[in-house]
């Protein structure tokens, strides 16, 4: 993917198919003509507008216009953080694109709402599998019912931060053939009730964020686990309402786990990874910050069982030395991120020089580690260290969409 905008991907490397503009090119770089150039690619699949501030309804319309009848191979198109675009360029978008996009994002692009929302429903439905519309201000229940009603072949969709819709609305998205869904932010939306639905009608489901939505419980993520077998990812952080029985029934049922964010959640606790680190063998990613009732025990079952743990987020929390002792030998951990823990001492982060796959240590606000281990273990410059804090991580995931 080029980032490089048009002037690049035009000088002489047509055979490119995935552009992705740059918001930093100055309009008479890139513009109506750019987006003409751009159209007379018949390879082109997939493009990015993002964060683009000379982009306007008139230009979409005179790209989807041209794309219409020059690019077939289209299926991609992302119009993200796009201030000056509205429910008119998705309207001219979908009008001459409808039959051969399967990737629609309007990410951040604000103009856009519940107008935007039901002509993609109306017309999209057939070919469209992947939607993303986080931080659509102006979406409300309305829309997102459009959508559910017309596009019952979506495998993808994200709402992250869509504060405007109900839970009524949420549940006519909870299509058979739905394999990820985000709903971060959405409080007022994301029920037990909506997990529950999610679990009876979305089998297929291997992907699900519902971080910071608060009225999610034990309930939910019980009948969540039992109908979703196949999850991959589950992104809980902040949904305190969650407690051990949640956590267990998760472990009993979802063996294929790899990605377990339950950054918050004050009931997870040394029982709750005995379950998990028992029942989820192919564990890779595991974000345990903030869980204060988790003791150097628990860390200890997670160290020693979970053997194929890539990266381990555990800030604020009584992860102790000896943890780190296993950590070090026990498994293939590439990051660890233990700042604000007041158990960790210089004997832990020396025992780190020990591993062999560790690259990362996000350290800050240890109040017991000295700067002479943390250079010894920079020496060789393997091992890289940052001072981060639990406010400005983020776990490796992909996009939803």
């Amino acid at each position: 993917m080029s980032r490089h905008g048009a002037p690049f991907l035009f000088g002489g490397r047509k055979y490119r198919s995935s552009i992705c503009t740059n918001p930093a090119q100055p309009p008479g770089k890139i513009g109506p003509c750019g987006i003409a150039a751009i159209c007379r690619v018949s390879t082109l699949e997939s493009l990015t507008f993002r964060h683009c501030t000379w982009l306007t309804d008139k230009l979409v319309r005179s790209f989807a216009e041209t794309a219409a009848a020059n690019c077939p191979r289209l299926c991609e198109l992302r119009l993200e953080y796009c201030d000056d675009i509205s429910d008119v360029a998705v309207s001219a978008m979908v009008k001459h694109l409808h039959r051969q996009l399967s990737l629609l994002s309007l990410n951040g692009s604000t103009g856009c709402g519940d107008a935007a929302a039901k002509l993609i429903g109306s017309k999209c439905g057939g070919v469209l599998t992947r939607l993303s519309l986080d931080h659509l201000s102006r979406l409300t229940s309305t829309g997102l019912r459009d959508i559910g009603k017309g596009c019952p072949s979506l495998q993808q969709l994200s709402l992250v931060g869509c504060t405007k819709i109900d839970s009524e609305a949420m549940k006519c998205v909870a299509h058979s053939s739905l394999t990820s869904l985000a709903m971060d932010g959405c409080v007022a939306a994301v029920t037990d009730e909506v997990i529950s639905e999610i679990g009876a009608h979305c089998a297929m489901l291997s992907r699900l964020r519902v971080v910071r939505c608060q009225q999610v419980g034990s309930q939910g993520i019980e009948a969540l686990a039992m109908g979703c077998r196949r999850l991959v990812h589950l992104d809980i952080r902040n949904c305190n309402l969650v407690e051990t029985r949640g956590f267990a029934t998760l472990a009993s049922c979802c063996a294929q786990l790899k990605h377990l964010a339950v950054a918050g959640c004050k009931s997870f606790d040394d029982d709750s990874a005995v379950e998990i680190s028992v029942g989820c063998p192919k564990l890779e990613h595991l974000d345990v910050s903030e869980c204060r009732q988790l003791t150097p025990s628990g860390f200890l079952e997670i160290g020693s069982r979970c053997l194929e743990l890539r990266s381990l987020f555990a800030c604020a929390t009584c992860i102790s030395d000896g943890t780190l002792v296993v950590l070090s030998g026990a498994c293939k951990l590439e990051e660890l991120v233990v700042s604000e823990c007041e158990l960790v001492t210089d004997v832990g982060v020396r025992s780190l020089v020990d591993s062999g796959s560790l690259k990362l240590l996000g350290i800050t606000h240890a109040i017991r580690v000295s700067a002479q281990a943390l250079e010894e273990l920079q020496q060789g410059g393997r091992i890289a260290i940052i001072p981060v804090s639990y406010t400005h991580l983020t776990l490796p995931t992909k996009r939803i969409v």
